[in-house]
């Protein structure tokens, strides 16, 4: 849940990177993971567009 909420916080910021969506989306991941009792731990992958970075 603190992932969650650490993201909400930044949801517009955020959302303006790669839009609304995904972050909605990973935040709704975020939710359902912590409220899955049988989910010990969640490892979370991401790419940075190198494009974006030059």
């Amino acid at each position: 849940m603190i992932t969650a909420e650490a993201v909400e916080v930044r949801r517009d910021e955020l959302a303006r990177i790669d839009g609304p969506g995904p972050v909605d989306q990973y935040v709704g991941l975020m939710r359902r993971a912590a409220a899955s009792p049988g989910i010990g731990y969640l490892v979370i992958a991401a790419t940075r567009d190198p494009a974006a970075t030059s």
